[in-house]
Protein backbone atom coordinates (compact mmCIF):
# COMPACT_ATOMS: atom_id res chain seq x y z
CA UNK A 1 0.00 0.00 0.00
CA UNK A 2 1.07 3.18 -0.91
CA UNK A 3 1.53 6.07 1.64
CA UNK A 4 0.80 9.47 -0.10
CA UNK A 5 2.70 12.53 0.76
CA UNK A 6 2.89 15.22 2.26
CA UNK A 7 1.95 13.63 5.34
CA UNK A 8 -0.30 16.34 7.78
CA UNK A 9 -0.75 14.94 11.10
CA UNK A 10 -2.08 17.65 13.53
CA UNK A 11 -2.50 16.52 17.22
CA UNK A 12 -3.49 19.66 19.07
CA UNK A 13 -4.19 20.38 22.62
CA UNK A 14 -7.10 21.58 25.16
CA UNK A 15 -10.02 20.92 22.96
CA UNK A 16 -8.08 22.65 19.95
CA UNK A 17 -10.25 21.69 17.49
CA UNK A 18 -8.49 22.03 14.07
CA UNK A 19 -11.58 22.93 11.93
CA UNK A 20 -15.44 23.85 12.54
CA UNK A 21 -15.70 21.00 9.93
CA UNK A 22 -14.10 18.16 12.34
CA UNK A 23 -16.75 15.91 14.00
CA UNK A 24 -17.37 15.87 17.74
CA UNK A 25 -15.71 12.03 17.74
CA UNK A 26 -12.59 13.36 16.30
CA UNK A 27 -11.84 15.28 19.86
CA UNK A 28 -10.52 11.83 22.51
CA UNK A 29 -9.83 12.59 26.03
CA UNK A 30 -8.24 11.11 28.68
CA UNK A 31 -7.43 11.31 32.10
CA UNK A 32 -7.73 15.45 32.71
CA UNK A 33 -6.24 16.13 28.52
CA UNK A 34 -7.63 16.29 25.65
CA UNK A 35 -6.46 15.77 22.10
CA UNK A 36 -8.30 16.58 18.73
CA UNK A 37 -6.96 14.45 15.95
CA UNK A 38 -6.63 15.82 12.50
CA UNK A 39 -4.99 13.98 10.08
CA UNK A 40 -6.09 15.71 7.14
CA UNK A 41 -3.80 15.25 4.40
CA UNK A 42 -2.52 12.11 5.64
CA UNK A 43 -3.43 9.33 2.81
CA UNK A 44 -3.46 5.82 3.33
CA UNK A 45 -4.93 3.56 0.38
CA UNK A 46 -8.71 2.48 1.30
CA UNK A 47 -9.17 4.13 4.15
CA UNK A 48 -10.78 7.76 4.60
CA UNK A 49 -10.69 10.79 6.87
CA UNK A 50 -12.68 9.15 9.15
CA UNK A 51 -10.63 5.54 9.26
CA UNK A 52 -7.86 7.79 9.65
CA UNK A 53 -8.98 9.39 12.64
CA UNK A 54 -9.85 5.90 14.58
CA UNK A 55 -6.77 5.04 13.45
CA UNK A 56 -4.98 8.08 14.67
CA UNK A 57 -6.81 7.63 18.33
CA UNK A 58 -5.79 3.73 18.95
CA UNK A 59 -1.91 5.27 18.39
CA UNK A 60 -2.25 8.06 20.57
CA UNK A 61 -4.21 5.95 23.24
CA UNK A 62 -1.35 3.12 23.39
CA UNK A 63 1.31 6.23 23.47
CA UNK A 64 -0.69 7.58 26.62
CA UNK A 65 -0.51 4.35 28.42
CA UNK A 66 3.04 3.68 27.17
CA UNK A 67 2.26 0.64 25.28
CA UNK A 68 4.96 -0.62 23.06
CA UNK A 69 5.35 -0.32 19.40
CA UNK A 70 4.43 -3.76 19.15
CA UNK A 71 1.27 -3.46 21.06
CA UNK A 72 -0.23 -0.64 19.27
CA UNK A 73 0.36 -2.64 15.71
CA UNK A 74 -1.54 -5.69 17.85
CA UNK A 75 -4.54 -3.03 18.15
CA UNK A 76 -4.67 -1.17 14.85
CA UNK A 77 -4.55 -4.83 13.11
CA UNK A 78 -7.63 -6.15 15.68
CA UNK A 79 -9.60 -2.59 14.46
CA UNK A 80 -8.71 -2.75 10.76
CA UNK A 81 -10.24 -6.72 11.49
CA UNK A 82 -13.43 -5.86 13.22
CA UNK A 83 -14.32 -2.74 11.65
CA UNK A 84 -12.08 -1.65 9.14
CA UNK A 85 -11.58 1.36 11.54
CA UNK A 86 -15.78 1.93 11.93
CA UNK A 87 -16.98 2.99 14.66
CA UNK A 88 -19.93 0.80 14.92
CA UNK A 89 -23.34 1.23 16.31
CA UNK A 90 -25.61 -2.38 17.07
CA UNK A 91 -28.93 -2.31 16.02
CA UNK A 92 -30.08 -5.04 18.25
CA UNK A 93 -31.55 -7.19 15.80
CA UNK A 94 -28.80 -9.79 16.07
CA UNK A 95 -28.38 -12.70 18.21
CA UNK A 96 -28.24 -11.73 21.73
CA UNK A 97 -28.42 -12.45 25.66
CA UNK A 98 -31.08 -11.01 28.09
CA UNK A 99 -28.81 -8.44 29.34
CA UNK A 100 -27.64 -6.97 25.93
CA UNK A 101 -31.16 -6.60 24.70
CA UNK A 102 -30.87 -2.32 24.70
CA UNK A 103 -27.83 -2.47 22.90
CA UNK A 104 -29.30 -0.78 20.35
CA UNK A 105 -29.17 2.55 22.53
CA UNK A 106 -25.87 2.78 20.87
CA UNK A 107 -27.83 3.85 17.83
CA UNK A 108 -28.17 7.51 19.81
CA UNK A 109 -24.62 8.15 20.57
CA UNK A 110 -22.17 9.24 17.20
CA UNK A 111 -20.91 6.26 14.78
CA UNK A 112 -19.34 5.49 10.76
CA UNK A 113 -21.75 2.46 10.85
CA UNK A 114 -24.45 -0.29 11.99
CA UNK A 115 -23.97 -3.83 12.72
CA UNK A 116 -25.45 -6.68 14.38
CA UNK A 117 -22.90 -9.22 16.00
CA UNK A 118 -24.31 -10.03 18.94
CA UNK A 119 -23.71 -6.99 21.43
CA UNK A 120 -20.78 -5.85 19.34
CA UNK A 121 -20.32 -2.05 19.37
CA UNK A 122 -17.34 0.28 18.24
CA UNK A 123 -14.29 0.20 16.79
CA UNK A 124 -12.93 -2.87 18.69
CA UNK A 125 -16.14 -5.03 17.82
CA UNK A 126 -16.23 -5.14 21.86
CA UNK A 127 -19.18 -7.02 23.40
CA UNK A 128 -21.69 -5.03 25.52
CA UNK A 129 -22.42 -4.88 28.55
CA UNK A 130 -19.34 -6.76 29.29
CA UNK A 131 -16.59 -4.79 28.22
CA UNK A 132 -17.96 -1.33 29.68
CA UNK A 133 -21.46 0.74 29.66
CA UNK A 134 -22.62 2.00 25.89
CA UNK A 135 -21.77 5.63 27.13
CA UNK A 136 -18.06 4.57 27.51
CA UNK A 137 -17.56 1.94 24.58
CA UNK A 138 -19.41 4.25 22.26
CA UNK A 139 -16.18 6.42 22.79
CA UNK A 140 -13.51 5.44 20.65
CA UNK A 141 -10.79 6.66 23.28
CA UNK A 142 -12.41 4.59 26.04
CA UNK A 143 -12.67 1.36 23.54
CA UNK A 144 -8.98 1.78 22.80
CA UNK A 145 -7.84 2.34 26.17
CA UNK A 146 -10.18 -1.35 27.49
CA UNK A 147 -8.47 -2.98 24.45
CA UNK A 148 -4.51 -1.87 25.83
CA UNK A 149 -5.46 -2.59 29.66
CA UNK A 150 -6.89 -6.35 28.60
CA UNK A 151 -3.53 -6.83 26.24
CA UNK A 152 -1.11 -5.69 29.28
CA UNK A 153 -2.77 -8.32 31.43
CA UNK A 154 -1.69 -11.56 29.20
CA UNK A 155 1.77 -13.30 29.93
CA UNK A 156 4.16 -12.69 27.94
CA UNK A 157 1.72 -11.06 25.34
CA UNK A 158 5.28 -9.25 23.98
CA UNK A 159 6.82 -12.45 22.90
CA UNK A 160 3.61 -13.33 20.78
CA UNK A 161 2.83 -12.94 17.14
CA UNK A 162 0.27 -10.55 16.58
CA UNK A 163 -2.11 -13.33 15.61
CA UNK A 164 -2.01 -14.87 18.87
CA UNK A 165 -1.83 -11.52 20.82
CA UNK A 166 -4.97 -10.45 19.27
CA UNK A 167 -6.67 -13.51 19.52
CA UNK A 168 -5.55 -14.15 23.36
CA UNK A 169 -7.66 -10.66 23.95
CA UNK A 170 -10.44 -10.80 20.89
CA UNK A 171 -11.38 -14.38 21.17
CA UNK A 172 -12.51 -14.26 17.78
CA UNK A 173 -13.82 -17.23 15.63
CA UNK A 174 -11.23 -16.30 12.64
CA UNK A 175 -7.94 -16.04 14.72
CA UNK A 176 -6.13 -15.86 11.72
CA UNK A 177 -7.55 -13.35 9.98
CA UNK A 178 -5.90 -10.18 11.38
CA UNK A 179 -2.61 -11.37 10.10
CA UNK A 180 -3.31 -10.13 6.96
CA UNK A 181 -3.77 -6.31 8.41
CA UNK A 182 -0.39 -6.70 10.15
CA UNK A 183 1.68 -4.74 6.85
CA UNK A 184 -1.47 -1.89 7.38
CA UNK A 185 -1.05 -2.13 11.07
CA UNK A 186 2.67 -1.12 10.21
CA UNK A 187 2.21 1.48 7.94
CA UNK A 188 -0.53 3.61 9.93
CA UNK A 189 2.06 3.57 13.04
CA UNK A 190 5.10 4.74 11.29
CA UNK A 191 2.82 7.76 9.36
CA UNK A 192 1.49 8.41 12.47
CA UNK A 193 4.76 8.54 14.41
CA UNK A 194 6.52 10.90 12.27
CA UNK A 195 7.08 14.10 14.17
CA UNK A 196 6.21 16.22 17.02
CA UNK A 197 6.97 19.53 17.94
CA UNK A 198 7.08 21.50 21.69
CA UNK A 199 4.34 22.45 23.37
CA UNK A 200 3.07 25.58 24.62
CA UNK A 201 3.39 26.97 28.29
CA UNK A 202 -0.30 26.14 29.84
CA UNK A 203 -1.92 29.02 30.51
CA UNK A 204 -3.06 30.63 34.10
CA UNK A 205 -6.55 29.10 34.85
CA UNK A 206 -7.36 32.59 36.01
CA UNK A 207 -6.18 33.95 33.40
CA UNK A 208 -9.22 35.84 30.79
CA UNK A 209 -9.09 35.13 27.40
CA UNK A 210 -6.54 36.59 24.73
CA UNK A 211 -8.93 38.14 22.03
CA UNK A 212 -7.27 35.81 19.52
CA UNK A 213 -7.11 32.21 20.05
CA UNK A 214 -3.96 30.70 21.66
CA UNK A 215 -4.36 26.97 20.71
CA UNK A 216 -0.48 25.73 19.73
CA UNK A 217 -0.89 25.94 15.39
CA UNK A 218 1.05 22.23 14.63
CA UNK A 219 3.17 22.80 11.77
CA UNK A 220 2.64 20.38 8.78
CA UNK A 221 3.78 17.28 9.51
CA UNK A 222 3.80 18.08 12.84
CA UNK A 223 2.27 16.39 16.53
CA UNK A 224 1.55 18.20 19.59
CA UNK A 225 2.46 16.29 22.38
CA UNK A 226 -0.52 15.71 24.00
CA UNK A 227 -1.52 16.90 27.64
CA UNK A 228 0.86 19.82 27.97
CA UNK A 229 -1.04 22.51 27.95
CA UNK A 230 -5.06 23.23 28.28
CA UNK A 231 -5.59 26.25 25.29
CA UNK A 232 -8.53 27.64 24.33
CA UNK A 233 -9.50 25.80 20.77
CA UNK A 234 -8.29 27.32 17.27
CA UNK A 235 -12.27 28.08 16.62
CA UNK A 236 -12.99 29.96 19.77
CA UNK A 237 -11.75 33.01 19.84
CA UNK A 238 -12.68 35.35 23.12
CA UNK A 239 -16.07 37.28 22.06
CA UNK A 240 -16.22 41.22 22.52
CA UNK A 241 -18.17 41.08 25.64
CA UNK A 242 -20.53 43.49 24.78
CA UNK A 243 -23.55 41.98 27.29
CA UNK A 244 -23.59 39.55 30.16
CA UNK A 245 -24.16 36.61 27.85
CA UNK A 246 -20.44 37.34 25.70
CA UNK A 247 -19.00 37.93 29.03
CA UNK A 248 -20.77 34.28 30.47
CA UNK A 249 -19.28 32.70 27.62
CA UNK A 250 -15.84 33.86 28.14
CA UNK A 251 -15.90 32.69 31.66
CA UNK A 252 -16.67 29.41 30.50
CA UNK A 253 -14.35 29.18 27.89
CA UNK A 254 -11.51 29.94 29.73
CA UNK A 255 -11.99 26.36 31.61
CA UNK A 256 -11.74 24.70 28.66
CA UNK A 257 -9.44 21.54 29.20
CA UNK A 258 -10.63 21.23 32.68
CA UNK A 259 -11.55 17.67 34.15
CA UNK A 260 -15.44 17.10 34.17
CA UNK A 261 -16.71 16.50 37.91
CA UNK A 262 -19.85 15.40 38.61
CA UNK A 263 -21.35 17.98 41.64
CA UNK A 264 -18.36 20.40 40.52
CA UNK A 265 -18.37 24.15 39.93
CA UNK A 266 -19.18 26.87 42.32
CA UNK A 267 -19.29 30.80 41.58
CA UNK A 268 -15.99 31.16 42.42
CA UNK A 269 -14.62 28.19 40.04
CA UNK A 270 -14.25 24.55 40.11
CA UNK A 271 -14.79 22.40 42.92
CA UNK A 272 -14.04 18.47 44.15
CA UNK A 273 -17.24 16.77 43.15
CA UNK A 274 -18.82 13.65 44.73
CA UNK A 275 -19.98 10.57 43.95
CA UNK A 276 -18.18 9.77 40.83
CA UNK A 277 -16.62 13.15 41.08
CA UNK A 278 -15.03 12.67 44.21
CA UNK A 279 -11.01 13.40 44.16
CA UNK A 280 -11.65 15.47 40.64
CA UNK A 281 -11.79 19.12 40.95
CA UNK A 282 -13.59 20.47 38.03
CA UNK A 283 -16.95 21.06 36.38
CA UNK A 284 -20.20 19.31 35.48
CA UNK A 285 -22.24 20.64 33.03
CA UNK A 286 -24.67 23.02 35.64
CA UNK A 287 -21.39 24.12 37.74
CA UNK A 288 -19.53 25.45 34.63
CA UNK A 289 -23.13 27.34 34.02
CA UNK A 290 -23.75 28.74 37.19
CA UNK A 291 -20.16 30.09 37.55
CA UNK A 292 -20.17 31.68 33.81
CA UNK A 293 -23.00 33.28 34.82
CA UNK A 294 -22.18 34.42 38.23
CA UNK A 295 -18.57 35.85 36.87
CA UNK A 296 -20.88 37.92 33.81
CA UNK A 297 -23.74 39.12 36.10
CA UNK A 298 -23.38 37.90 39.75
CA UNK A 299 -26.30 35.94 39.44
CA UNK A 300 -27.21 32.73 41.60
CA UNK A 301 -28.18 29.49 39.11
CA UNK A 302 -28.91 26.47 40.73
CA UNK A 303 -26.41 23.28 40.44
CA UNK A 304 -29.48 21.51 38.68
CA UNK A 305 -29.77 21.17 34.61
CA UNK A 306 -33.06 20.71 34.90
CA UNK A 307 -34.05 23.87 36.89
CA UNK A 308 -31.84 26.01 35.08
CA UNK A 309 -33.98 25.02 32.20
CA UNK A 310 -37.08 25.74 34.16
CA UNK A 311 -36.24 29.07 35.31
CA UNK A 312 -35.35 30.27 32.14
CA UNK A 313 -37.18 31.79 29.29
CA UNK A 314 -37.69 29.66 25.97
CA UNK A 315 -36.37 31.19 22.37
CA UNK A 316 -36.12 29.97 19.12
CA UNK A 317 -32.96 28.28 18.55
CA UNK A 318 -32.50 30.71 15.29
CA UNK A 319 -32.67 33.58 18.07
CA UNK A 320 -30.23 32.30 20.16
CA UNK A 321 -27.80 34.34 21.89
CA UNK A 322 -24.49 34.21 23.43
CA UNK A 323 -25.06 33.02 26.83
CA UNK A 324 -28.34 30.97 26.04
CA UNK A 325 -28.39 27.91 27.42
CA UNK A 326 -28.82 24.44 25.17
CA UNK A 327 -30.86 21.79 27.01
CA UNK A 328 -30.29 18.22 26.07
CA UNK A 329 -32.11 14.95 26.64
CA UNK A 330 -29.47 12.01 26.87
CA UNK A 331 -30.13 8.38 28.35
CA UNK A 332 -33.92 8.77 28.50
CA UNK A 333 -34.37 12.04 30.70
CA UNK A 334 -36.08 15.01 29.26
CA UNK A 335 -33.28 16.86 30.56
CA UNK A 336 -30.21 15.67 31.60
CA UNK A 337 -27.19 17.96 30.01
CA UNK A 338 -26.53 21.59 29.31
CA UNK A 339 -23.86 23.82 27.53
CA UNK A 340 -23.64 27.55 27.44
CA UNK A 341 -24.38 28.74 23.43
CA UNK A 342 -21.52 31.36 22.02
CA UNK A 343 -24.15 32.99 19.92
CA UNK A 344 -22.08 32.54 16.86
CA UNK A 345 -23.28 28.57 16.32
CA UNK A 346 -20.82 26.77 19.12
CA UNK A 347 -21.28 25.67 22.49
CA UNK A 348 -18.85 25.50 25.37
CA UNK A 349 -19.57 22.64 28.17
CA UNK A 350 -18.47 20.07 30.44
CA UNK A 351 -19.45 16.69 28.45
CA UNK A 352 -19.65 13.87 31.46
CA UNK A 353 -17.40 11.90 33.53
CA UNK A 354 -13.50 10.97 31.88
CA UNK A 355 -13.89 14.40 29.33
CA UNK A 356 -12.67 17.62 29.90
CA UNK A 357 -14.90 21.35 29.40
CA UNK A 358 -14.84 21.36 25.33
CA UNK A 359 -15.49 23.42 22.51
CA UNK A 360 -18.18 22.20 20.34
CA UNK A 361 -18.40 24.26 16.88
CA UNK A 362 -22.21 24.22 14.92
CA UNK A 363 -23.38 22.21 17.70
CA UNK A 364 -27.29 23.19 16.52
CA UNK A 365 -26.52 21.31 13.15
CA UNK A 366 -23.97 18.73 14.93
CA UNK A 367 -25.05 15.42 13.72
CA UNK A 368 -25.42 13.96 17.66
CA UNK A 369 -26.29 17.20 19.41
CA UNK A 370 -28.58 18.42 17.30
CA UNK A 371 -30.67 15.43 17.84
CA UNK A 372 -30.80 15.76 21.47
CA UNK A 373 -31.85 19.20 21.86
CA UNK A 374 -34.70 19.89 23.88
CA UNK A 375 -34.61 23.76 24.26
CA UNK A 376 -32.73 27.11 24.35
CA UNK A 377 -33.60 29.26 27.27
CA UNK A 378 -32.47 32.52 28.18
CA UNK A 379 -31.41 33.26 31.98
CA UNK A 380 -33.79 35.50 34.02
CA UNK A 381 -31.13 38.75 34.27
CA UNK A 382 -31.87 41.83 37.30
CA UNK A 383 -33.99 44.33 35.65
CA UNK A 384 -30.81 46.87 36.00
CA UNK A 385 -28.42 44.72 33.99
CA UNK A 386 -30.14 45.09 30.71
CA UNK A 387 -32.52 42.22 30.84
CA UNK A 388 -36.87 42.63 30.32
CA UNK A 389 -38.91 44.35 32.62
CA UNK A 390 -40.01 41.99 35.52
CA UNK A 391 -36.89 39.78 35.23
CA UNK A 392 -36.10 38.97 38.98
CA UNK A 393 -32.84 38.50 40.81
CA UNK A 394 -32.13 34.32 41.47
CA UNK A 395 -32.29 33.46 44.77
CA UNK A 396 -29.15 33.16 46.53
CA UNK A 397 -29.10 29.48 47.73
CA UNK A 398 -27.38 26.91 45.65
CA UNK A 399 -29.23 24.07 45.46
CA UNK A 400 -26.68 20.63 45.83
CA UNK A 401 -28.27 18.76 43.15
CA UNK A 402 -25.92 17.80 40.50
CA UNK A 403 -25.99 17.59 36.77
Amino acid sequence: MALAVPLLLGLSVGSALMSSTLEEEATDVRGECTVTINPTGLSIAGLDQTQLQHAATIVEVGRQKGIPEQGIRVALAVAAQESKFRNYANDGTGQLRPDQRDVSRSLNYPHDAVGRDHGSVNVFQQQYPWWGTLDELMDPSYAAGKFYDTLVQVPGWQQMPLTIAAQKVQRSAFPNAYARWEPLAGEIFTALSSTTVPAAQPPSPAASPDPEPRGVQPAAGAAVDPCATRAIPADFAALPGEDVGQVAVNAAAQWIGTPYSWGGGTISGPSEGFAQGAGIVGFDCSGLILHAWYQAAGIRLPHSSVAIEAMGTRVDPSQAQAGDVLSFAIGGSRVSHDGLFDGRGGMVHAPRTGKTVEYVPDVLNHPYWSTVLVSVTRPPLPADDGASAGASRLPAERPTVAS
